[in-house]
């Protein structure tokens, strides 16, 4: 028992109360950080794997979609997705054929190896997946063509058609003027009474018809030149063309 008179210190119970307050701020401010957030628990291990199953089915069945519609770039992208959450031997196979019906190699080329590292069974699909990288693999080695614009070829084109045109046209002129011609020469060789032309006259005349017939001739045969060549320059194959690949076996996609 204290003596009479004697103050009791309020520190400690001060101190108790400040620390209990600040734990009780702590705690809310906590609570509400955690509420504004938005952030949930994660989901039991059964949940997430019910959630993974879902989305793969969900994708498997939009890839058939598309792959039965004949849609097999926009199939190829489902079922690569698919894969990447479940890579299956089955995934894996519809992949690698979607690309290879879609014509696209090197994607191709990559899901069948990756089915071929997974798979161990059945041997048809096995032996598929080896010659089907085997061909497509040869196929990209093979050279497609040469880098070389195609613009050239069309002016060659245009060139050789404008060529052509006016050689023929001065083929025809000569021609006309020849046949304009036949009168004087049958009045100066004594088969008309009334010649109309002097000899030099007609001498001149038709050393210009036969200069035109000849020009004509040249301009014609190089325009047909230039318009074959500048064809064949548009239509040779260039590097960057995407050749379509050789068509693959009827082994359907895995349902």
């Amino acid at each position: 028992m204290l003596p009479v008179g004697t103050k009791t210190s309020g520190r400690p119970a001060q101190r108790w109360l400040s620390s209990l307050v600040t734990g009780l701020i702590v705690v809310a401010w906590s609570a509400n950080a955690w509420a504004a957030s938005g952030d949930e628990p994660p989901p039991p291990p059964a949940a997430q794997e019910t959630s993974r199953a879902e989305r793969v089915r969900v994708l498997h069945d939009k890839a058939f979609e598309h792959y039965d519609a004949k849609r097999y770039a926009e199939a190829a992208a489902y079922f690569e997705e698919a894969a990447k959450i479940e890579p299956s031997p089955e995934l894996l196979w519809n992949a690698a054929r979607a690309h290879d019906r879609a014509g696209q190699r090197n994607e191709a080329v990559a899901w069948y190896q990756q089915f071929l590292n997974q798979a161990s069974e059945p041997e048809q699909q096995l032996a598929t997946a080896r010659a089907r990288v085997a061909i497509l693999t040869m196929e990209m080695r093979e050279p497609s063509g040469f880098d070389a614009p195609r613009w050239p070829g069309w002016v060659a084109v245009a060139a050789g058609t404008a060529l052509a045109v006016g050689g023929a046209l001065m083929m025809s002129d000569a021609s006309s003027r020849h046949d304009t011609l036949t009168g004087p020469i049958q009045a100066m060789n004594g088969r008309s009474s009334h010649p109309t032309h002097s000899y030099r006259e007609i001498r001149r005349e038709s050393s210009n018809i036969q200069e035109t017939q000849d020009a004509g001739v040249a301009l014609l045969a190089t325009g047909i030149g230039l318009t074959v060549g500048g064809a064949a320059w548009v239509l040779a194959p260039r590097a960057d063309d995407e050749r379509p690949a050789t068509p693959s076996s009827d082994l359907p996609a895995e349902p």
